[in-house]
Parts: C-alpha cells; sequence; structure tokens
C-alpha cells in the first residue's frame, strides 16, 4: 500500500511536471522559430549592408586618391609660384642696382660732359 501511494505520488508529480514543461517547451519552440527566421532576416540585411559600404568605402578611396593627385598639382603649383616669385625678388633686387649704377654712371657722365664742355670753352677763351 505504501508502495502504491508513492507509485501514484510519483506519477502524479510527473504528470504536473509534464503539464507544466509542456508550455514552456512549446514556447521555446516558438522563440526559437522567430530567433532563427530573425537571424535569417538580419543575416539578409547584413549582407547588403555589408555591399553598401563596400561600394562606399571604394568611393571614399577614390575621392582621396584625386584629393591626393590635386594636392600634389597644387604642391607643384605652389612650388613653381614660390620659385618665381624668388626670381621676381632677385630680378628687382639686381634692377635697383642697376638703376642706382646707371644713375651713378649717368650723374658722373654728366659731371664729365660738364667738365670737359668748360674746359673746352675756357679754352677756346684763352686762344
Amino acid at each position: 500500500m505504501i508502495v502504491e501511494i508513492a507509485l501514484i505520488t510519483i506519477a502524479v508529480v510527473v504528470a504536473l511536471g509534464v503539464g507544466f514543461l509542456l508550455p514552456t517547451i512549446i514556447e521555446l519552440r516558438k522563440t526559437v522559430a522567430q530567433t532563427t527566421e530573425f537571424l535569417a532576416n538580419t543575416q539578409v540585411q547584413l549582407n547588403a549592408t555589408l555591399h553598401e559600404v563596400e561600394e562606399t568605402l571604394r568611393s571614399i578611396r577614390k575621392i582621396t586618391d584625386n584629393a591626393n593627385s590635386v594636392s600634389d598639382d597644387v604642391r607643384a603649383f605652389s612650388n613653381a609660384v614660390t620659385g618665381t616669385a624668388t626670381d621676381i625678388r632677385k630680378t628687382s633686387k639686381n634692377l635697383r642696382h642697376l638703376t642706382k649704377d646707371t644713375a651713378g654712371s649717368l650723374s658722373a657722365m654728366r659731371i664729365a660732359i660738364n667738365t670737359a664742355i668748360q674746359v673746352l670753352i675756357n679754352n677756346i677763351k684763352f686762344r
């Protein structure tokens, strides 16, 4: 009799356990199915997003290459302008020196011509 009561008790406990576990197992299966569907959709979206990111990176690389090319061109132009400015400064400096030298030479020539004319006039007067 005690064994029968124990078996009945065990049977009732197992039946109650199955009764409580069965809805949980069903919900768990639904959750797994929804999670699998979600992951499949996410994978499709991620593949599309990765493709777009790759295209964007290619575009950025092209833009960067173009910017580097333009930057090199601007640098070369800037160096040329700097060289030209240096040449203009040197030429200007040389012209200033030439102008001073020429002005000095012209002044000296004028004085020499005036002196020569004075000497010539004095020689003509005293002859």
